[in-house]
């Protein structure tokens, strides 16, 4: 019996005539053993978390996981793990990828925590272009999945969905205007110390299918972006398996330098500012399956 294709698959389906153009990966053959994080004995959400990084190092090239000084939204010094850098020829910060994944009908979490870290990146490092990779997947119940991190990767080469690569323009401004514009993203209370802005679900997907409304909705100019439909390549491997290919949509900063001008003449939201955006918080379902 044929299987019923999911919305998802459907959703997916109608865009392909628009991403005919092969993203050219910088590594075409991608393993752990690239990497000099130790992978052993993760859980299964992160070695979901794994998975997407090495797939991003594949496309964008750099290293998983570095460790670079920030500030913490206290004002104090930390120590922040980044996905994936790439850096100059004097050590310099280039390019920073955060990669996440969500799977089918679930919102995107942007985590405070995150958010300020990076735009506190962006402020210590004005040169570098900072992007969230958001990959959509349709493999459900990930911590209840049976089997070894290699049959987890496995499946995720034919679970991927999409892929929406966002600049941290974007994500700062779909997190300072997650009060005023709930359509799109909304204020989740994330525990003790952290809260989110939650990107709904059909607007991640809208992303895919017309990033340009979305952009225009969150009242944004249209005209600063650069909105590019690719598909991955036919010839992509992790650890010796090809990923089928799957969509992407990359969204620049069509003048970057200046609106990084205009970033650093922003202040960081205060306390207060953060606790505007509090005001109508509801309780973070604990039963999420991908925390990050």
């Amino acid at each position: 019996m044929r299987q019923r294709e999911s919305p998802l698959h459907k959703l997916v389906e109608s865009v392909l005539q628009y991403h005919t153009l092969e993203l050219e990966p910088v590594k075409r053959r991608v393993t752990r053993k690239q990497s000099a994080f130790n992978f052993l004995g993760s859980k299964n959400h992160v070695s979901m978390g794994d998975f997407y990084e090495l797939v991003t190092a594949g496309f964008y090239g750099g290293k998983v996981r570095k460790y670079i000084q920030t500030e913490a939204q206290n004002g104090d010094d930390r120590t922040s793990q980044l996905d994936v850098i790439t850096t100059n020829g004097f050590g310099e910060l280039e390019l920073v990828h955060e990669s996440k994944a969500c799977c089918s009908g679930q919102r995107c979490n942007l985590w405070d925590y995150q958010v300020y870290s990076y735009c506190d990146i962006q402020r210590r490092y004005p040169d570098a272009k900072i992007w969230f990779d958001i990959y959509r997947h349709e493999l459900h119940k990930i911590k209840s999945f049976k089997g070894t991190e290699d049959e987890l990767f496995n499946a995720l080469t034919n679970k991927t969905a999409f892929l929406v690569s966002l600049p941290l323009s974007l994500v700062d401004a779909l997190n300072r205007n997650s009060a005023g514009n709930q359509e799109i993203v909304y204020r989740y209370e994330g525990g003790a110390t952290h809260n989110v802005s939650a990107l709904r679900s059909n607007i991640l997907n809208k992303f895919l299918t017309n990033p340009e409304e979305v952009i225009t909705q969150m009242g944004l100019n249209l005209g600063d972006y650069e909105i590019q439909r690719k598909i991955s390549s036919s010839n992509f491997c992790i650890e010796g398996i090809q990923v089928k290919q799957f969509p992407i949509v990359l969204i620049d900063d069509k003048y970057h330098q200046e609106w990084v001008e205009r970033f650093l003449d922003e202040k960081p939201l205060t306390p207060e500012e953060i606790k505007d955006l509090d005001e109508d918080l509801v309780t973070l379902d604990t039963n999420d399956e991908i925390p990050f």
